[in-house]
């Protein structure tokens, strides 16, 4: 199965070095963040990051269940450019 579909957002096939996250902006989502940040000044993590719109069920389109099936709002993955 192909990593990426044509409807997935540039900033998660853009996305080139260390870590991606995506996320909503809700408390939990900047936990995430906040953890990335901590590991960033403590190891030198790279990570960048996306948001997703929970109003409109982005987590459920198509793009967004090939990185997590289960649908779930917060994923990370190690960035690659196709």
């Amino acid at each position: 199965m192909e990593f990426y579909t044509d409807s997935t957002p540039e900033a998660v096939k853009n996305a080139t070095k260390g870590l991606h996250l995506i996320t909503e902006a809700t408390p939990n989502g900047k936990k995430v963040q906040i953890m990335l940040e901590e590991l960033k000044d403590v190891y030198g993590l790279e990570w960048t990051t996306s948001l997703i719109d929970l109003e409109t069920d982005e987590q459920k389109e198509d793009w967004f269940l090939r990185l997590n099936p289960n649908g779930m709002t917060k994923s990370i993955f190690e960035a690659h450019n196709r």
